[in-house]
């Protein structure tokens, strides 16, 4: 009898379809001129299926010259993540999902109370990703996010890291997590890889380093290893 009553009561309540939901992997944020309670945000999510005319019309863009692209991007301006997500929600027909999050860029001249606000609600939201790299662009976090890459924009800037190579002799990546913990505790020194834009993708441009939550300066790439050595060895002795 017990053995009848589990198969009856199986499932979750809240079980919804895979193709129901569509992954955000991206998440921009800026200054709105003129406005210190309102942040603009730009949530990116890939581009599984071809643009039609309905979608160009719902505030997103994923096509540039009649051509698919691999990601499309909503745009919102709001005081919160979430009143930004509710909002982009209703220009939408599926589900927004935050659990495989990849790339968080905040616009370098933010200030301090924007910076630690968004990042604290993003460590409270229990679906989202904290394992997402977090940088900065000196430009907008919307350029890097509208940047013309082999894929989407927020997925080719956490590859730099683990795919590129060449990428990991300028700056060390930073987890949303790290900066979170560097921030709150005293003695640490929390940073974000600069991004820029380039007509052919992105590029890492040095680091911007933050007493707490303020960003405060930027450092120059550092030299590769191997000039270093090169320069020590073609040096005269004393």
């Amino acid at each position: 009898m017990m053995f009848l009553v589990l198969l009856c009561v199986t499932g979750c309540g809240d079980y919804q379809k895979i193709n129901e939901r569509s992954q955000i992997i991206g998440v921009g944020v800026d200054a709105v001129p003129g406005r210190n309670d309102v942040l603009a945000f730009t949530l990116q999510i890939p581009n599984l299926e071809k643009p039609t005319s309905q979608s160009m019309n719902l505030g997103t863009s994923g096509r540039q010259g009649g051509e698919s692209q691999p990601y499309k991007n909503f745009y919102v301006e709001a005081t919160s993540l979430q009143s930004a997500l509710a909002r982009a929600q209703t220009t939408y027909d599926k589900s927004f999902f935050l659990g495989n999050m990849e790339t968080i860029v905040f616009q370098s001249q933010l200030s301090e109370q924007a910076v630690m606000r968004v990042t604290e609600q993003m460590m409270r939201d229990e679906s989202l990703d904290k394992l997402a790299v977090v940088v900065a662009s000196p430009s907008s976090a919307r350029s890097v996010l509208e940047a013309n890459t082999s894929s989407p924009p927020a997925t080719y800037i956490e590859s730099m890291w683990t795919r590129s190579i060449p990428q990991r002799g300028f700056t060390a990546p930073t987890r949303l997590w790290e900066f979170w913990r560097d921030a709150e505790l005293i003695g640490r020194e929390p940073h974000m890889p600069l991004v820029e834009t380039l007509d052919d993708g992105v590029k890492v441009g040095g680091t911007l380093a933050f007493q707490g939550y303020l960003p405060y300066g930027r450092s120059v790439p550092m030299i590769p290893c191997s000039i270093i050595c090169l320069l020590t060895i073609s040096m005269p002795w004393p």
